[in-house]
């Protein structure tokens, strides 16, 4: 079992994966493992982060929609879908 939490789980979502070897180690581990404990709450958060990063234009509009369905596809997908929360279409930068 791996314990994730929302830092975590935005950079596995949100990244390039241009994090060399440890980062796709990492990623490997987490989707080849039979069990991830998250908090309650890890969706929320992590699409809190994922949001900020994408408002602060540190995050492409490609990325966030890449970072969806990335999330959405996952055998670890947090408990409710990644739209459900927050789209950039819906919280527009200013």
């Amino acid at each position: 079992m791996i314990v994730i939490d929302a830092s975590v789980l935005a950079n596995v979502v949100g990244d390039d994966g241009d994090d060399g070897d440890d980062g796709y180690r990492a990623r490997r581990a987490l989707r080849d493992t039979s069990g991830i404990a998250a908090p309650d709450l890890v969706d929320v958060e992590t699409v809190a982060v994922l949001r900020k990063r994408w408002l602060a234009t540190t995050m492409t509009d490609e990325r966030f929609a890449a970072a969806e369905r990335i999330s959405a596809r996952s055998t670890w997908s947090v408990s409710r879908p990644f739209a459900s929360w927050v789209a950039p279409t819906s919280c527009g930068r200013t």
